[in-house]
């Protein structure tokens, strides 16, 4: 199991379909790199228990911002370049 990962890098691996919600399994991971991906369906409502994310980038990815990505209270770097996501950013950005 990989419970115990901090940096998960998957960048450039032409990655498609949607994130499996199991990513909030990974309590410890502080960097994520989805860049360089096809992600499709939006980022996962359960990216808000990656309470200990500090960096998340993502490129190529679609659908929606959930409510729940501005609950990371530890995030410091957020980059969703080339993205085509929808949604409502928060007023206190």
């Amino acid at each position: 199991k990989l419970r115990n990962i901090q940096t998960l890098d998957l960048s450039n691996n032409y990655l498609s379909g949607e994130l499996p919600q199991a990513f909030s399994n990974l309590k410890k991971l502080q960097v994520l790199d989805l860049s360089g991906n096809r992600i499709e369906g939006g980022l996962p409502t359960s990216i808000g228990g990656l309470s200990s994310l500090k960096s998340f980038c993502a490129t190529g990815i679609s659908g929606s911002i959930p409510a729940e990505l501005w609950s990371l209270t530890r995030l410091e770097t957020l980059h969703l370049i080339g993205t085509s996501l929808s949604g409502t950013l928060p007023s206190a950005i």
